[in-house]
């Protein structure tokens, strides 16, 4: 359905914001692309629907070059963070927008119903934006893309504005939206709540650059490298050091469930993960209680580490369980790189 080679892009101010861009997805998939601010997300957006133009690569849509397309063109809705929607317009008229000419008023109108019923703002269809809260502008901003039938939806932080429970319930609908319809949609978000209610697929980006590509379950439990782990919740890093298939921490040694290459390493442990033992000793351990899990600190030798559990009294010891283990390969000073 969509596939970008190559892409790269700088700005006239020398900043890359794109560079070497590879990303294939498939028809029928809700991709969701998120990192921290500045890292690129926006501007792959706006390249892919012709806004930006890519210094370097190839775009295609359908097997289709769109290189040299107008965003008109490329037969692509675009939902931006404001709403946008024409002042003198009612509702019906913003909905129907782009779609005059290719089917009859009878065949719109049950278009704009059905969809607006599934986004229930069905009974706001004569009034004006101006009438409007901004979660209904934002559904209307939906329905609109929806509704001009174009193959790819790109939507650009549309509920960055609205309040928890709002943005919750319209997740929820355009999940249903996008399974109902058979909707290809790429949504771009900094909140990693929102892109794991959402995803069918995350793409992890980072200083321009896309890092991971994968379900979200996936990018969890087997991040690429700690700067998507951190990214994606708490996790414990330590120094360790693999001989053997054995990795050893802090005068501690523990058996690994897969093969690694011998040398040092970075590990990770989601404080979730840990669990109550008999083999690593903990000092000067403290509880917090966060409601629905305690939180404990506590430090192995002098290293930090944080634990989540439903037990309530203290305890001294833990395990790793191998097989929550994170290695990344990687040598300590390419951590960053």
């Amino acid at each position: 359905m969509l596939k970008l080679i190559n892409i790269n892009k700088t700005y006239d101010n020398k900043v890359k914001a794109l560079k070497n861009i590879n990303l294939e997805l498939d028809k029928n998939e809700l991709a969701v692309i998120i990192g921290p601010s500045g890292c690129g997300k926006t501007t792959l957006l706006r390249t892919i629907a012709g806004l930006e133009k890519q210094d370097t690569g190839d775009i295609l849509i359908q097997d289709k070059l769109v290189n040299d397309l107008a965003p008109y063109m490329r037969d692509i809705s675009f939902v931006f963070q404001d709403a946008s929607l024409f002042a003198h317009m009612n509702v019906f008229h913003n909905i129907a927008y782009g779609n005059h000419g290719n089917m009859d008023k009878k065949q719109l109108r049950q278009k704009v119903e059905k969809i607006s019923k599934i986004l229930k703002i069905e009974d706001l269809l004569t009034r004006y934006p101006s009438k409007l809260s901004g979660g209904q502008r934002q559904r209307v901003a939906i329905a609109r893309a929806i509704c001009k039938s174009s193959k790819l939806i790109l939507m650009d932080e549309p509920f960055s504005n609205l309040d928890a429970q709002l943005k919750e319930d319209l997740i929820q609908e355009i999940k249903m939206l996008q399974k109902e319809l058979d909707l290809m949609i790429i949504y771009v978000t900094h909140d990693q709540k929102e892109a794991f209610a959402l995803a069918d697929k995350l793409i992890v980006m980072e200083d321009g650059r896309i890092l991971q590509i994968d379900k979200p379950s996936n990018v969890y439990r087997h991040p690429i490298n700690p700067f998507v782990a951190r990214f994606f919740g708490d996790i414990n890093i330590f120094e360790g050091n693999i001989e053997d298939d054995y990795l050893g921490f802090a005068n501690y040694k523990i058996k690994l469930n897969k093969h690694f290459s011998n040398g040092k390493i970075l590990f990770g442990i989601r404080p979730e993960d840990i669990i109550i033992g008999s083999t690593i000793e903990l000092q000067d351990v403290q509880k917090e209680d966060r409601g629905n899990y305690y939180l404990y600190m506590a430090k192995i030798k002098d290293f930090p580490i944080s634990i989540k559990t439903n037990n309530d009294v203290l305890f001294n010891k833990i395990d790793f369980p191998k097989e929550k283990i994170i290695v990344w390969k990687k040598v300590l000073d390419e951590e960053n790189q």
